[in-house]
């Protein structure tokens, strides 16, 4: 029963501790600043929430930039740390990787933590933000890590790479200068105070000594405009809680920018290429991430995490594109709109789901260490769940028939429902995530133009666990799941865990769910 989440073992946890450390010698704090830390964070967390997109407000303040390292950063990295183990990110040697949006790289320093396999590869990872201070220590901490890890000698092209870079003045095989590609690299850390300088001395000079696998460009850019000056095709995209802080001008909709955003990426990106795309797991998470989904299934794209087909994703419905809702990290099924008639309108028409929810994952703490639960606690900031919302996907081949290349919007799509085969297979080297599809037999017309399906009882679908345990009476412990016919109760699903994978049908008794239109599976 895979799951794309993995269990923090005893190797992990003590990566992530190593993590801390290299925070603590690129940016070390004097005892006494050590002592208010958790007033900066809880400080930090009012400002994020009240301000959000303003990054400049708080990279640019030494207080708040120590909280921010100290505190968010160390539990994005525990929370990356449980997707990007068994996601199947496709990169060959040599691959190029594009980071929006990075602060201090952490998506390229989970990377790191997480997957061994891609710490063997010669990577080069342009890592792009508007604030050049959080991705100089983001690159310090890197350098950190590789000299510790002891893992460099075999990579290949290190050799040949420091040759490269001691011709021009750098021994790390950091690049600088980059006129060439249009990157302004960012030079060492300038009136940072000397602790600081000292402990980015000591990053820099560690790093030097060691054979850095990782070829790391900054480029001082925003989002849209580091996506125009990249010339050169990319095999991999990252952007990781960076579209929830895009401000969209008033004459512009939401998806009318996601959309310009996904037309630039989709031209720089290889075919066979990917795109990571990781928000928090808030309801306006959820909605972006399935925007973009949905843009991506209209350009052909495969969706190989976490859906478990390439159909219209059951949450985006027309009241998600018409509203502007936000939400905290509050349970799974949130209040809704009205849901008077429900039961009826399931009656005289064909199926039409209207989940209150939206699709995101959520886990227990482990992994973290005691310093961090320590600092947690202090500021008044636990966390006992850590949440997100994602999507991996993958742009076609030229020439290849994805089935995945329909129109999907929630109000027009034309083509016939799909149901998985629940076969895995594989494309090229992305993994196992993708789905087969077969065109369903028993396809239905519902209201505002879609067509939808509704499995019979007993018919196999695919499922992917989106929930935490729900008592309901009556039907046991339960969880909501996904499936290619919309949101699912599954009865009997104490022992799953969130974003496990499961093949589940409908219940002999073949209701819906009233209150949120959920099919009752098994």
């Amino acid at each position: 029963m895979p799951n794309i989440f993995s269990q923090p073992g005893k190797a992990a946890g003590q990566k992530l501790q190593l993590a801390a450390q290299a925070i603590d010698r690129a940016f070390p704090l004097k005892r006494k600043h050590y002592a208010e830390l958790h007033y900066a964070v809880r400080d930090l967390s009012r400002l994020l929430t009240t301000e959000r997109g303003q990054k400049q407000a708080y990279w640019s303040s030494p207080r708040f930039l120590s909280a921010y390292l100290r505190y968010f950063l160390p539990w994005n990295l525990l929370r990356l740390s449980r997707l990007l183990p068994a996601l199947p990110l496709d990169l060959p040697a040599g691959g190029r990787v594009l980071d929006l949006g990075s602060g201090p790289l952490t998506v390229p320093l989970a990377l790191w933590l997480s997957r061994r396999d891609l710490r063997m590869l010669d990577l080069r990872i342009v890592c792009s933000d508007t604030a050049p201070r959080p991705m100089e220590l983001g690159r310090d901490i890197y350098r950190l890590l590789v000299s510790d890890n002891g893992e460099t000698e075999s990579v290949p092209g290190a050799k040949s790479r420091e040759k490269a870079a001691q011709a021009t003045g750098q021994a790390d095989g950091t690049e600088a200068g980059a006129a060439s590609e249009s990157r302004e690299s960012v030079d060492a850390p300038r009136n940072a105070g000397a602790s600081s300088a000292r402990g980015a001395h000591d990053a820099r000079e560690t790093g030097a000594r060691a054979k850095l696998p990782w070829h790391i460009v900054l480029a001082r850019d925003p989002l849209e405009l580091a996506i125009r000056k990249t010339k050169e095709k990319v095999h991999l995209i990252t952007a990781a809680n960076v579209l929830n802080e895009l401000p969209t001008p008033r004459q512009e909709s939401l998806e009318e920018k996601l959309g310009s955003i996904f037309a630039s990426m989709h031209r720089i990106l290889e075919p066979g290429g990917q795109i990571l795309l990781i928000e928090p797991g808030t309801r306006l998470g959820g909605k972006l991430v399935a925007l973009m989904r949905r843009l991506a299934l209209e350009k052909g794209y495969t969706v190989l995490a976490p859906c478990t087909h390439q159909e219209a994703c059951p949450f985006l419905t027309e009241r998600d594109e018409d509203a502007d809702e936000d939400g905290a990290d509050d349970d799974f099924m949130g209040s809704a709109p009205s849901r008077k008639g429900m039961a009826e309108r399931n009656a005289k028409q064909a199926w039409q789901p209207r989940p209150s929810g939206w699709c995101h994952f959520s886990h227990d703490a482990e992994g973290a260490w005691p310093e961090l639960l320590r600092l947690s606690a202090a500021a008044d900031l636990p966390k006992e769940r850590l949440s997100l919302s994602f999507v991996l996907l993958r742009k076609p081949l030229p020439g290849e028939n994805s089935a995945a290349g329909r129109k999907t919007d929630a109000r027009a799509a034309k083509s016939a429902p799909f149901a998985s085969s629940g076969q895995s297979v594989r494309t090229g080297q992305t993994g196992e995530f993708a789905k087969s599809a077969q065109p369903a037999k028993n396809g239905r017309t519902i209201a505002d133009g879609r067509q939808s399906s509704l499995p019979a009882p007993g018919e196999y679908m695919d499922a992917r666990v989106i929930s935490d345990i729900i008592k309901v009476p009556g039907k046991g412990i339960c969880r909501y799941v996904c499936t290619r016919a919309g949101l699912g109760l599954l009865r009997d699903a104490a022992e799953l865990d969130s974003g496990a994978e499961v093949g589940v049908t409908r219940h002999k008794n073949g209701g819906i769910d009233p209150k949120t239109g959920a099919l009752d599976l098994v």
